[in-house]
């Protein structure tokens, strides 16, 4: 049996989506935080300058920020969903 949410929309659909959206949360995060270590690596063998390479640096970390900033709120997401029953708004 499918229980569907007010405004229509199935919630093992909606459940389904949010675990996708987790999983590919996770693989986006997992990638740039491969890249910040790799960036990591080549700016402590000085194989660039230090100027590019901080750069490259700052820009790797940001990265990785802003995914797992977005891996945490698709958790948070999920978790409220499954264990609170909220729905988020379609997108």
């Amino acid at each position: 049996m499918s229980h569907t949410t007010g405004g229509g929309r199935n919630l093992n659909e909606i459940e389904r989506q949010w675990f996708a959206r987790v999983k590919e949360a996770q693989a986006h995060y997992r990638q740039a935080a491969e890249h910040q270590k790799l960036t990591i690596e080549v700016l402590n063998k000085a194989v660039i300058e230090p100027a590019d390479g901080n750069y490259a640096l700052a820009h790797a970390n940001r990265a990785a920020k802003l995914a797992l900033d977005d891996l945490v709120r698709c958790q948070e997401t999920l978790v409220k969903l499954l264990l609170q029953g909220d729905i988020p708004p379609a997108d």
